[in-house]
């Protein structure tokens, strides 16, 4: 099952797809399109494991961004 999500910010909007693909295991993809006409495609991932996340994230211009955090409200880094 996928869900489609949009969302916007200061100067970009972005539109993509999200899955579930196991039990702890949410895969996404999608493009962000900023205001100056650049735009760029991702894909990732978010695993859990308790209230613990990691999330990775592969744009197409060869970025890699990762971040983790708990699901309870604490920070993420």
């Amino acid at each position: 099952m996928s869900k489609s999500f949009s969302y916007s910010g200061h100067g970009y909007t972005s539109r993509g797809t999200a899955s579930r693909s196991s039990g702890s295991s949410h895969t996404f993809s999608g493009t962000t399109r900023y205001s100056s006409g650049y735009s760029r495609s991702y894909h990732g991932s978010v695993n859990f494991n308790g209230d613990r996340y990691k999330c990775t994230t592969h744009y197409s211009d060869g970025t890699t961004k990762s971040h983790s955090g708990s699901i309870k409200g604490g920070s993420g880094r």
